[in-house]
């Protein structure tokens, strides 16, 4: 037996028995439920719930489409689950609570999972798991008549990946005044897909698996006077994109009557990013009529771009096709932003507001591809500043408006072939906005918003030179 009927087999075995095993996993649970279920009569301390199902699936007719649209499968599954446990020991680090949720686990297309652990007052930890699965596949002919050395159009797109995002917070009191907040959080989506590149004027449907993995890393420190509050938060950010395609054996392309023939195609092109964030938060009373908030932010961000794509084969025009191209990139990026705000309420029912925004955003690329080089530096700079007053006209109305006045300086330069100018842009933009609220007593809820925009000499053709907005929600609570 070689080593492909081997892992064949072993796949028959797994996807047969993983029923069995999830039954298994989901009677232990409630067993274990069961017995702490009796405690609990006694001691009063947990609580909790399960349910399992079973379901059968026989799909007649399309099973891509269903699923595409349904994607269920047979066996038994955890529909939820629920477990509440309240210590009754009481120590300086004995959690208050304990509690485990989870909903459709097993082979289900949405899954959930939580954990957290709580002790009030001093410290709080929470775990989430999220697990999705996406699948999609162009129908554009019958399957039946696909053939895949043509690239005929049986499955010009196609997505089957996994989604799982897990998130990790951890918050801790040193006293009544101070806190240190950790957060973790990575999101990954991996498996297959396939895609449709234009070489040499004929398309070829070639294989892409899917490869990307983000983590978002967050350092926290929050400390409280009576009148003011500081917030500190030190971000991280790791994002890889491992991006690969690929032709699996010999194509003619999607007309067998050009000349047009790949005979191998091959492209690696992974990016990633690092990037970090810094920012303070002040939050200032001096009375309970005036609130002043100050924040400042600096970011940076590092990307690494590298690409190699070769091909073989015959070309539109019948000659030999074979290339080997390759190259890099790299591009920096730095964010500095303040943003001042601040709000004095003269009597119970007229409040007013000023703010200003001063941005400056700096940024350096540098691409090498074969056959094109390109870089360019970015430098925009941004000053918003706004007011506007916010009233209660009676128990039912409120009435809020305001001005908006930005300037914008963008420079830029880019460095090509073509050797083309340096370039300055000014934009400015002036606009209102006004927001009328009304909101009885009987649950009833309406929202009348007008907004106005007049943009000076916008950076881009496409931009718009003037833009309105009226907005009108009702609502109705019982």
């Amino acid at each position: 037996m070689d080593l492909t009927q081997l892992k064949s087999q072993h796949s028959r075995i797994t996807n047969h028995m993983r029923p069995l095993l999830v039954f298994v996993l989901w009677l232990l649970l409630a067993c274990l439920m069961f017995s702490e279920q009796v405690n609990a009569t006694e001691t009063e301390n947990t609580s909790g719930y399960w349910e399992i199902g079973i379901r059968s699936v026989d799909v007649d007719g399309s099973k891509d489409k269903y699923r595409q649209h349904v994607n269920l499968d047979n066996g038994f599954w955890l529909s939820g689950f629920g477990w509440v446990i309240k210590p009754e020991e009481k120590t300086a680090l004995t959690p208050d609570r304990v509690e485990i949720s989870a909903t459709d686990l097993g082979d289900e297309p949405f899954q959930n999972l939580q954990i957290g652990i709580r002790k009030y007052g001093s410290y709080r930890f929470n775990y989430q798991r999220q697990k999705s699965a996406y699948f999609y596949q162009d129908i554009l002919i019958d399957p039946a008549d696909e053939n895949p050395e043509m690239s005929n159009g049986g499955d010009f797109h196609h997505f089957d990946f996994d989604r799982v995002r897990d998130q990790l917070n951890f918050d801790f009191h040193l006293n009544d005044r101070a806190q240190v907040m950790l957060d973790y959080s990575q999101y990954t989506k991996q498996g297959e897909s396939t895609t449709v590149l234009d070489i040499s004027r004929e398309e070829f449907e070639l294989q892409q698996p899917v490869d990307q993995k983000l983590k978002n890393y967050n350092l926290g420190f929050e400390y409280r006077w009576d009148k003011a509050a500081i917030t500190f938060n030190q971000r991280w950010r790791d994002f890889n994109n491992d991006v690969e395609i690929f032709l699996l054996g010999t194509s003619e392309g999607s007309s067998v009557e050009d000349p047009t023939q790949l005979d191998s195609f091959f492209l690696q092109q992974p990016y990633g990013y690092d990037s970090r964030e810094t920012q303070v938060d002040l939050t200032f009373r001096p009375n309970e009529n005036w609130v002043i908030q100050t924040d400042v932010l600096y970011a940076d961000l590092d990307m690494d771009l590298n690409s190699l794509e070769t091909a073989t084969g015959i070309d539109f025009l019948g000659n030999i096709l074979q290339y080997n191209l390759n190259g890099e990139g790299q591009s920096m990026r730095t964010i500095r932003q303040l943003y001042v705000s601040s709000g004095y309420a003269i009597t119970n029912h007229i409040r007013f507001t000023a703010s200003i925004r001063d941005q400056d955003l700096r940024q350096n690329s540098d691409l090498d591809l074969d056959p094109m080089a390109n870089a360019n530096q970015w430098h925009i700079d941004s000053t918003t500043l706004a007011v506007g007053v916010e009233s209660i006209i009676n128990n039912d109305w409120t009435l809020t408006s305001g001005l908006t006045v930005e300037d914008r300086d963008t420079s830029y330069e880019l460095s090509t072939a073509s050797n083309d100018p340096d370039e300055y842009e000014q934009t400015q933009l002036d606009g209102y906005y006004l927001i009328l609220g009304y909101r009885p007593k009987n649950g009833f809820s309406l929202n009348l918003s007008a907004e106005d925009n007049i943009i000076d000499d916008p950076f881009t053709l496409s931009s718009p030179t003037n833009s309105r907005r009226y907005r009108l929600r009702t609502g109705y609570q019982w």
